[in-house]
């Protein structure tokens, strides 16, 4: 084996905002390359990471073809708050898992647990990488405005459900006293506005409440 391993990483990368897997695999690459563990080549790798259920049949293709390479397994669930699909997917998971895998790397300790509590063997080598947002978008400005300022806050929303937690915006917007009528500087925008998307650098603040276990990335975000 030699000194420093190469990786590649098994997915079909997506430009802009495309799901907590597709982020946090783009800034994992970008710091293996960062690094020169990164290979491009998947011939010349020493070791692929795939992603939960995705791309399964190349991923066995590629095991069959190379058994003695390393096999890492990126694992965020469980999904069983999806119902029967969920479930379904988790037994899919844990299986290719426990047949592919020489490595797990969990996005969290949380879904490490619940995974195990739902069915999942333990690996012998596993790992507990955090997901995070992209420091080229979202960073500290350069210059802090003085204390007393207003602060500049965006937030994301895409259901119309109780867990999407409009409760706490209603206690921000009434109790907080932040509200379009009493501050003046709270604007919105639609989710396809291209307005919305050159704010997000200029605000201080971002915020994604969540009040349930359906949006198991947000959840995990709370741990750190």
């Amino acid at each position: 084996m030699p000194a420093q391993i190469k990786i590649h990483i098994l997915t079909e990368f997506v430009d802009g905002p495309w799901g907590g897997g597709n982020q946090f695999l783009k800034a994992l690459k970008y710091t293996f390359e960062a690094k020169g563990y990164y290979e491009n080549d998947p011939i010349q790798a020493d070791a692929f990471l795939f992603n939960s259920h995705h791309n399964l049949k190349k991923v066995i293709k590629l095991k069959r073809k190379y058994p003695n390479k390393i096999f890492i397994h990126r694992v965020d669930g469980p999904m069983a708050y999806r119902g029967r699909s969920g479930k379904k997917i988790d037994k899919q998971i844990f299986r290719i898992n426990s047949l592919l895998a020489d490595g797990t790397v969990f996005q969290s300790e949380w879904s490490r647990q619940k995974s195990y509590k739902k069915g999942m063997k333990i690996n012998n080598f596993e790992v507990v990488i955090h997901n995070a947002p992209d420091p080229q978008i979202f960073s500290p400005p350069k210059q802090k405005e003085p204390i007393g300022e207003k602060i500049k806050l965006i937030d994301s929303k895409f259901g119309k459900y109780l867990f999407e937690a409009f409760t706490a915006f209603e206690y921000l917007d009434l109790d907080c006293l932040v509200g379009p009528e009493l501050y003046p500087s709270v604007t919105v925008h639609h989710k396809k506005s291209k307005k919305r998307r050159k704010v997000t650098k200029k605000k201080e603040q971002f915020s994604q409440p969540v009040q349930t276990q359906r949006i198991g990335e947000k959840l995990q975000e709370k741990e750190k």
